[in-house]
């Protein structure tokens, strides 16, 4: 069965997603990226959670339990993709991920670089899969956000959906 099939299966599914915001200085109010990712769920994918963290591996990780424990099937993690000493939200995920997804980041910075040029291949946006959960680390600027989510994740939410719950 070819990829077109299992996209026609997965018309109308609609995944339990959280979203999670890694940042030291951004309040809800002030989360803009966070906002943004509930607004293209809509219609598209269930929101069971959104919270906000400070870049700190044990609240990433605590965060990712209870949105394990609330039966999600996609996290949407904007910041802490970065280069900087504060970055931690790709070194915690990669300590506990089953499988890696490589051709998110893969692509994101693919066509990061279309729009920012060389700048694109200091992103380390990944994905990977923890706890039955797909986990999608995305960078916390509103652009990059909305290129994630616009162009990779939101054409495909009904058929990782299909692909978890086989």
């Amino acid at each position: 069965m070819g990829v077109e099939n299992h996209k026609k299966e997965a018309e109308g599914l609609k995944p339990r997603c959280s979203i999670l915001t890694v940042s030291d200085s951004r309040s809800q109010k002030e989360d803009l990226s966070g906002k943004w990712i509930a607004q293209q769920l809509k219609g598209k994918g269930d929101i069971v959670c959104y919270a906000i963290v400070e870049d700190d591996q044990n609240q990433i990780l605590e965060s990712l339990k209870n949105f394990a424990e609330l039966e999600t099937e996609i996290v949407l993690i904007s910041g802490g993709t970065g280069m900087g000493k504060k970055d931690v939200t790709v070194d915690t995920l990669k300590k506990v991920m089953e499988k890696e997804i490589p051709g998110f980041g893969e692509l994101f910075r693919r066509l990061s670089y279309d729009s920012i040029g060389s700048s694109a291949m200091m992103s380390r946006a990944t994905a990977g899969i923890w706890d039955g959960m797909v986990v999608f680390c995305m960078p916390g600027s509103p652009d990059g956000v909305k290129l994630a989510m616009e162009r990779l994740i939101v054409p495909e939410l009904g058929h990782i959906a299909r692909e978890l719950r086989k």
